[in-house]
């Protein structure tokens, strides 16, 4: 379903953003 992707995509978004914090 389109939620379990968005799901996703903000679970990838976040671990970018986490990293990309100093």
């Amino acid at each position: 379903k389109i939620v379990f992707a968005v799901g996703i995509i903000l679970f990838l978004v976040s671990l970018f953003t986490g990293r990309r914090r100093p």
